[in-house]
């Protein structure tokens, strides 16, 4: 086996790692927004289903492009980690996905209806930030 190849391998075993914790992360996320939402008597199953079907799509999405997880001009070569740049990118595409859990919901009240405004916010914030962070780390 070539020393590329070995690297390669042990890069996606340390990359196949972080999707679990990016899993874990996800049922986290994806538990604590629904017992908000079923602790304020809203129909939490229609706000999980939604929410938790986004989660596993992103993923699935995640998992099936860990392979392209390298510099443009290093094709052959995987980073071993994600990187902070994508670690808020995958963090905010939670929280674009617990804001959609609200989409067949009936308006919010009480408390619970400042969650979509600040699921947003939270998101676009991540969102200025997520580019910066991956240039300043080389990860752009």
């Amino acid at each position: 086996m070539k020393d590329a190849d070995v690297t390669t391998s042990a890069a996606m075993k340390t990359l196949k790692q972080e999707w679990f914790l990016a899993g874990a992360v996800s049922l986290a996320m994806f538990s604590a927004g629904t017992v908000v939402v079923w602790q304020s008597g809203v129909n939490a199953w229609l706000f999980g289903g939604v929410a938790g079907l986004l989660m596993v799509y992103q993923l699935f999405h995640l998992y099936r492009n860990l392979s392209a997880n390298h510099a443009p001009q290093d094709v052959g070569i995987l980073f071993p980690s994600l990187g902070a740049g994508n670690w808020i990118t995958v963090v905010r595409a939670y929280l674009l996905a617990l804001l959609a859990g609200f989409i067949l919901l009936p308006r919010p009240t009480g408390d619970l209806a400042w969650a979509p405004g600040a699921l947003y916010a939270a998101a676009a914030v991540m969102d200025f930030f997520d580019g910066g962070v991956a240039r300043l780390t080389c990860r752009s």
